[in-house]
């Protein structure tokens, strides 16, 4: 096996694995977290409760951490009342409205427990939600949802931004343990516009996203030093682009689903070009070769990676030197001899 055949080969090998190691390392750097606070009904009934849900020591964090709502309504401090589906409320009430209204600790008994403001009934304000698997969002809070600026955090991850209806939605950053971190744009919960993707390894891309998929235009740096500037689709190379190694090899062209697939350039260290068409991560069509130690292009059609016996041998690069401009070489189909037709 030549050298040009083998280090083609290793270039499909790598691009095929590059593609499968990277959709699963990215695929595994999204999260959703779903409904904050579990539905309450309005206007349950409720009574005084007769076993505590809620320690003192909580109630001590809560006119500790969180602010009197100022909006002027008469409050009285309650004790704590259960409602009929077992969950707790201690805190400030609204007698005139009979409502949660001011600052408060809500407990579901098998579920979260909510410390914070409230407005007509809602956690609406500054609050904090603590969940029995140990996650827990801190920040703002509107009708019951996230909503504004807030912290979310869990074993794995944890999230610092903007906020909307349960879902992130703004600029924010996200990192996890292994050092992974995203900072960017959110849409509904999904990472969507521009933004920066960084791994533990040192691998990082910046660019465009769209549904928690790396989508438009982006520029993606390996550990390795490998780079490649150009077209994405659902987190695959697609469309023109700019691919380059660490040992000057340099790709140039189209590609489908991370694979050479179009027309393109590859340009190797030591001079040697292909220009023409790929499919499928090799060389099939039309393309011209050129040779630098020959300062000659050879023009023909390729299939499956390999030059087909139909090939001619075009006219030396003329532009190098005054000498080839004198001897006009030219070589017959098939064979090494010259022809020195002007």
């Amino acid at each position: 096996m030549n050298q040009e055949i083998l280090i083609n080969a290793i270039i499909i090998i790598q691009s095929h694995v590059r593609g499968l190691m990277f959709r699963k390392k990215f695929s595994n750097k999204t999260f959703l977290v779903g409904k904050f606070l579990p539905y309450l009904e309005p206007d349950l009934p409720y009574k005084p409760a007769e076993n505590y849900l809620i320690t003192n020591e909580e109630i001590k964090y809560l006119f500790s951490n969180f602010s009197p709502v100022d909006d002027k309504v008469a409050v009285v401090c309650l004790k704590t009342i259960e409602y009929v589906n077992g969950c707790q409320y201690y805190g400030e009430w609204n007698q005139q409205y009979n409502q949660k209204h001011g600052r408060g600790i809500q407990k579901w008994p098998d579920g979260p427990t909510y410390y914070g403001q409230f407005r007509n009934d809602k956690a609406s304000g500054k609050g904090r939600i603590i969940f029995k698997q140990g996650e827990e969002y801190e920040g703002d809070w509107a009708d019951n949802k996230a909503n504004g600026f807030g912290i979310y955090k869990s074993k794995e991850v944890k999230y610092e931004g903007k906020w909307k209806d349960d879902k992130q939605d703004g600029i924010g950053t996200e990192t996890w343990n292994d050092g992974t971190s995203y900072t960017g744009e959110f849409k509904a919960g999904q990472k969507t516009g521009e933004g920066k993707f960084k791994y533990g390894d040192g691998s990082h891309y910046s660019g465009s996203f769209y549904n928690n998929q790396l989508h438009g235009k982006g520029a993606y740096v390996w550990a390795d030093g490998r780079e490649y500037n150009g077209d994405w689709k659902n987190n695959r190379i697609e469309g023109e682009g700019v691919f380059k190694w660490p040992d000057g090899r340099k790709y140039i062209g189209h590609y489908k689903k991370d694979k050479k697939h179009g027309y393109g350039i590859f340009e190797w260290p030591d001079g040697k070009k292909y220009k023409g068409y790929w499919e499928n991560g090799k060389q099939n069509g039309e393309g011209e070769y050129y040779n630098p130690r020959e300062n000659t292009w050879i023009k023909g059609i390729w299939k499956n990676g390999k030059k087909q016996i139909n090939t001619k041998y075009l006219l030396s690069d003329t532009n190098k030197s005054s000498k080839n401009k004198k001897s006009n070489i030219f070589v017959k189909y098939g064979t090494n001899s010259t022809n020195n037709k002007k």
